[in-house]
């Protein structure tokens, strides 16, 4: 997706939503592995981006402050006391988001969230090791073995093995 041209004047919080609503969301998602969740998590971050009117220096850094205010919101959701719930037997929470499944999204959404998010990051937003390590407030080392530690965990769940 081509970035928009960043004028003197900061983009409406309109086109600023419709161009970055889809990476919130995906990213709010593959942490928190639930629809419902990635869909409040996006209000939140959009709420806070229109309280908070943050200077963007280009687009580039826009979309990092949404990003990192994302994975802030998603890692508060999932260790919430209130996020801890179980499906009643024969509900549609109990099947899941209407998503597409294929093994790897399986694999993916089994992770711990860190490594959700890291996966995400890296192969979804095309973030480099260095820019993850940003977002995530770690050394690029650190988010290198979590790319690997990652990738080893999907190799296993696809071949059938335990983490």
């Amino acid at each position: 997706m081509t970035q928009p041209h960043m004028p003197d004047a900061p983009p409406a919080p309109e086109e600023v939503f419709r161009i970055y609503r889809n990476s919130v969301f995906r990213l709010a998602y593959s942490i928190t592995a639930n629809r419902d969740d990635a869909d409040d998590i996006l209000q939140d971050v959009f709420l806070l981006y229109l309280r908070k009117r943050p200077r963007c220096k280009n687009e580039e850094h826009r979309k990092t402050w949404l990003l990192r205010v994302t994975l802030n919101c998603s890692r508060s959701r999932v260790r919430s006391v209130w996020n801890q719930t179980v499906p009643l037997p024969g509900t549609l929470a109990e099947a899941g988001p209407d998503l597409p499944e294929d093994s790897v999204l399986t694999a993916v959404r089994q992770l711990p969230p860190l490594y959700r998010a890291v996966i995400h990051l890296f192969y979804y937003e095309d973030r480099s090791t260095e820019q993850i390590a940003s977002l995530l407030r770690k050394n690029p080392s650190t988010v290198r073995s979590l790319l690997s530690r990652g990738r080893e965990y999907l190799r296993n769940c696809l071949k059938g093995e335990d983490f």
